[in-house]
């Protein structure tokens, strides 16, 4: 099981859960799933990204920095966090 999975499995036993606060606004984990599989769908495909690509993210602390790292996992590629 990796980390993707475990939001996948974590967002069907806890829907409403507050996975994540930003700027008081919180963001369910069915909420985080959800978005998340919309921005892996979008990399596989129209950008082509395949298992094992390694995708650098450059972001600044916001809730789609989390979207984009789980988005990036589901598709079996490997995030590279970038720092500025």
């Amino acid at each position: 099981m990796n980390i993707a999975q475990l939001l996948v499995d974590t967002s069907r036993k806890h829907p409403q859960k507050k996975a994540l606060v930003f700027k008081n606004k919180p963001y369910s984990f069915s909420q985080l799933d959800s978005v998340s599989n919309q921005y892996a769908g979008l990399l596989s495909t129209t950008y082509g990204i395949k298992k094992g690509a390694h995708i650098g993210i450059l972001l600044n602390n916001c809730p789609e920095y989390i979207f984009s790292i789980f988005a990036i996992l589901k598709t079996g590629a490997v995030v590279v966090p970038i720092n500025r």
